[in-house]
């Protein structure tokens, strides 16, 4: 719950809205403070709040992508107020995600964007073990934009929402990761997949049925990196 909800709170900050918000039951909520709060219990290890050590093929690698992500976001506001020992406690945290076997499929981009979240911030990440997942990772790659969800030819909503979306905040995080590869293949994505959406919704794609509603991800990234290639009617 909160590592899913802490990037639409960074995001909401980072672009300037007031961290104060008002709920539908009329409290007021400190989204800096929140997150703030929420990280430093999440990375203790004395904390009963603490989210609890990663392991192999363990799902708090994906969360630990959505946390460095909220991290980078909130880092003006938050990340320079941190004592030396809640930074510590929180790259630590973070590091364990570099260290553990992935799932072979779109989670090798985790720890290689956990890692330039790590080093953006002035901590010693591991550039070998990211270069090693994102070598992998780009086996996947089959043209057009488009990339298997792991060997073999598994095409589903994850292009849009778990893959391209990745990629773009790793552009956000390190401009020259791999720059080339990643707008030329944003680019060739978004002169098909447009037509993926018609009157009638979009199409039925491979699992997390959810993630429809993340279908116009690609179509925001294009028009923020590419404006000359998207219009903002599409």
């Amino acid at each position: 719950g909160f590592s899913r909800s802490a990037p639409l709170w960074g995001a909401w900050v980072a672009s300037g809205r007031p961290a104060w918000i008002e709920l539908q039951s009329g409290a007021k909520v400190n989204l800096v403070e929140e997150f703030r709060r929420g990280l430093i219990v999440g990375t203790d290890r004395s904390s009963s709040e603490y989210w609890g050590d990663i392991g192999d093929l363990d799902q708090r690698i994906v969360e630990a992508s959505d946390i460095a992500l909220s991290l980078w976001l909130f880092r003006k506001s938050v990340w320079g107020d941190f004592t030396d020992q809640q930074k510590h406690a929180v790259i630590s945290w973070l590091s364990q995600a570099l260290q553990k076997k992935t799932s072979d499929n779109n989670w090798h981009l985790f720890p290689v964007f956990v890692d330039a979240v790590m080093r953006s911030l002035g901590a010693n990440g591991d550039r070998g073990i990211a270069a090693k997942h994102y070598a992998r990772f780009k086996e996947f790659y089959r043209g057009g934009g488009w990339f298997s969800d792991g060997p073999g030819e598994l095409f589903d909503y994850y292009n849009a929402w778990a893959i391209h979306y990745q990629l773009y905040w790793l552009q956000q995080v390190d401009p020259e990761w791999d720059r080339v590869f990643i707008t030329n293949a944003r680019r060739q994505f978004l002169t098909t997949y447009p037509y993926l959406i018609g009157p009638r919704g979009f199409p039925i794609l491979g699992r997390s049925v959810c993630y429809r509603m993340a279908a116009p991800v690609p179509l925001l990234f294009g028009l923020d990196t590419d404006p000359e290639e998207i219009s903002p009617g599409e």
